[in-house]
């Protein structure tokens, strides 16, 4: 065979493979804006925490079903383009620890029986171990800064992190702040620091909505459902 059949034959072969292969490679259209809006959101999150706080550390509360063998790789790409989008927006010098809640036993005994409400916004909140939120904060005492991309777990008001006395802040990815409790607490989580930020679309927008104590009254009298509560009619 001379060398230009050799060299055409070759390229068919790539050509044929490369077609073959293409839709594994590729990310879905509405899959791909799902992920730059979320790496969107982390992004306008981590600028926003580095112009009021400047956390010098910063813990990342990562999706733990990412680990699981054998588990769809959307939950994957997910959770990364969440934690790119942080890092760019974070200064370079800022530590980011990626780290995994640990989820209940009674989920891995029997996941159809676990505690999962019906309208849950944040089903890993009820998943989630919430102690296992302090026993991490203890393993990093000097990351000040814990930004959840799976929200709060259902008993965190209980937690060792949650006192007033604890520096540790948390800022959040469209969370279901119901776990908290009634409006007033959730206020007040707000108003002492303990929630730096949330990040959430801007319902007329689209684009990253950043809420603080500067202006979560405002939000939650115009738009209550972006913090988990019920919207209004």
């Amino acid at each position: 065979m001379s060398k230009i059949k050799l060299w055409l034959a070759c390229s068919l072969l790539f050509i044929a493979a490369f077609l073959c292969l293409r839709p594994l490679l590729e990310v879905p259209k509405g899959m791909s804006q799902s992920l730059d809006a979320r790496r969107g959101l982390l992004q306008a999150l981590g600028q926003h925490l580095s112009q009021r706080h400047s956390p010098d550390c910063v813990l990342v509360l990562s999706n733990p079903f990412t680990q699981k063998p054998g588990q769809r790789k959307e939950i994957r790409q997910f959770d990364n383009a969440g934690i790119q989008g942080l890092q760019e927006g974070l200064p370079k010098t800022t530590r980011l620890k990626v780290v995994r809640p640990k989820i209940k036993p009674e989920y891995w005994n029997n996941p159809q029986n676990a505690p999962l409400p019906a309208n849950a916004k944040n089903p890993l909140s009820f998943l989630m171990e919430a102690s296992s939120i302090d026993e991490i904060s203890e393993n990093h005492p000097d990351c000040k800064m814990i930004v959840s991309l799976i929200g709060l777990p259902a008993e965190g008001s209980k937690l060792k992190v949650w006192q007033k006395d604890n520096a540790v802040k948390f800022a959040l990815l469209m969370p279901d702040l119901r776990v908290i409790g009634q409006w007033a607490k959730v206020l007040r989580a707000f108003q002492s620091g303990k929630i730096a930020a949330v990040a959430v679309p801007d319902p007329v927008s689209g684009k990253p909505l950043i809420i603080d104590a500067g202006n979560v009254e405002e939000i939650f009298s115009s738009h209550p459902g972006l913090l988990g509560f019920r919207k209004r009619r």
